[in-house]
C-alpha cells in the first residue's frame, strides 16, 4: 500500500525548524530597523521661545527649540541664549541652564546689552525650567526662566 507521501519529496522536521528560525530572525531584524527609525535622535531647531526680567531694563533667556518626543517627554534644545536688554550694562556674569546642561561666561560690565549664545544640543524633559542669569557688578543677580512643555 502506498502512502500519500510515497514519490513526493519530504520536508525534514530540521528544515521547518530551519525556516521558522529564518523568520523569526527576519522579524526580529525588521523589528530592529522599526526602533532603530523610532529612536531620539538631534532633532533641526526651528522654533525660538524666550523670557525677560525687569520693567525697564533687564536680562533675557531665549531657546531655540525643536522636535517634541511623546514617548519620552523630552523636546529638543539647539541653543540658548543669555542677554542683556534695555541698555543694560554693569553685568559681570551671563548664565543659562537646565536639566542637563549648564553654560557661563563672564562678560565686560561696559559692554551694554551684552550677549551670550551656546549650542545645548539636548534633549530637555517637560517641566524642566530653561533659564538665564545676569550677576552685576553689586552682586545683584537677576533670572530668567521658561518652562518646557511636552
Amino acid at each position: 500500500m502506498r502512502s500519500v507521501h510515497d514519490g513526493a519529496p519530504k520536508r525534514s522536521f530540521q528544515g521547518r525548524s530551519r525556516a521558522r528560525a529564518l523568520a523569526a530572525a527576519g522579524s526580529l531584524l525588521a523589528a530592529m530597523f522599526v526602533t532603530v527609525g523610532l529612536a531620539p535622535t538631534a532633532a533641526r531647531a526651528d522654533t525660538t521661545v524666550g523670557g525677560c526680567t525687569g520693567l525697564i531694563s533687564g536680562n533675557c533667556v531665549q531657546a531655540t527649540t525643536g522636535s517634541k518626543n511623546f514617548q519620552n517627554h523630552t523636546q529638543w534644545v539647539g541653543w540658548v541664549r543669555s542677554y542683556g536688554w534695555g541698555g543694560s550694562n554693569g553685568i559681570v556674569k551671563l548664565e543659562s541652564w537646565s536639566s542637563n546642561f549648564y553654560f557661563s561666561s563672564n562678560v565686560n560690565p561696559n559692554d551694554v546689552n551684552p550677549y551670550r549664545e551656546w549650542g545645548a544640543q539636548r534633549w530637555v524633559p517637560s517641566g524642566s525650567g530653561v533659564c538665564s542669569a545676569a550677576t552685576y557688578t553689586d552682586g545683584y543677580r537677576s533670572v530668567a526662566c521658561i518652562t518646557i512643555q511636552v
